[in-house]
């Protein structure tokens, strides 16, 4: 279930917004005290923020979206506004009038990110596909070969990988990959104890491992969302005198993260 939080609305545009969004997408109504706590219980299902006043405490909450706080940080953030003054809040994507239609085209559209998956175990392999599938859009490979070629000819956001594919394997495919794109985060899994091999994977290019049997839903998408989040913060933010998280800043907070998960 996607879901859109509107802060503050009127009714009528509150209305406006559930009548014309597809069924599959809940709107939310929250006031400005409750924003924080309705966008850590939503998380990652969140597809789009609506702010109504820009307050000061808006625009600080623009900054803390952006700076991967409560939600994934690409959240769509709009402002619904008599005009659109320089400099707008932090982090805002558009303003819109009240009267502005096209808010819902800006809303309806699809912000998920895309996954390759690449696992020659097929229960693994649909369990990935099952579990993410919700949130992300998913594609699948059930060996190197077959996934460096989607990748090819694919535009991904993250790759997951196994080390043991048959034929070329997980370490092979990824300094292939890492020969022409240092970019793409690549999340490693493994059957094996990985905590003596994390600088080896970190040598061939990886970005993060995860350790199989996974311990749950809920700990393989903080990992996935930790790692997307992170590269997201990384390629948007330098680091700067307004507090703005930096590259290492942003890792620090999602390794301190995931640490509640894994442990």
């Amino acid at each position: 279930m996607d879901v859109i939080i509107v802060q503050n609305s009127q009714v009528s545009m509150f209305q406006k917004l559930a009548d014309a969004l597809p069924e599959s997408v809940e709107v939310v109504i929250v006031d400005d005290i409750n924003l924080p706590e309705s966008l850590d219980k939503h998380k990652s299902d969140v597809k789009a923020i609506v702010l109504f006043q820009l307050t000061d405490s808006a625009s600080r909450f623009c900054e803390l979206v952006r700076n991967g706080r409560y939600c994934h940080p690409w959240a769509p953030i709009a402002i619904i506004s008599e005009s659109s003054p320089e400099p707008g809040p932090i982090g805002s994507n558009h303003f819109y009038t009240a009267e502005d239609d096209s808010l819902i085209d800006y809303l309806s559209k699809p912000v998920s990110k895309s996954i390759l998956v690449i696992e020659d175990d097929e229960k693994i392999r649909y369990y990935l596909s099952m579990c993410l599938g919700s949130q992300y859009h998913v594609e699948t490979a059930s060996n190197a070969q077959e996934g460096e070629q989607l990748y090819i000819d694919g535009d991904f956001d993250l790759i997951i990988l196994d080390v043991m594919l048959p034929g070329m394997n997980g370490d092979e495919l990824i300094q292939k990959i890492r020969l022409t794109d240092t970019d793409t985060p690549i999340l490693v899994i493994t059957a094996y104890d990985s905590s003596s091999r994390e600088a080896e994977f970190n040598a061939y290019g990886a970005t993060d491992y995860m350790t199989k049997p996974f311990k749950g839903n809920d700990v393989v998408r903080a990992r996935v969302m930790s790692v997307l989040s992170a590269d997201y913060l990384r390629k948007h933010h330098e680091a700067d005198s307004t507090g703005t998280l930096n590259a290492d800043q942003a890792w620090a907070m999602y390794a301190t993260e995931m640490d509640r998960f894994v442990d």
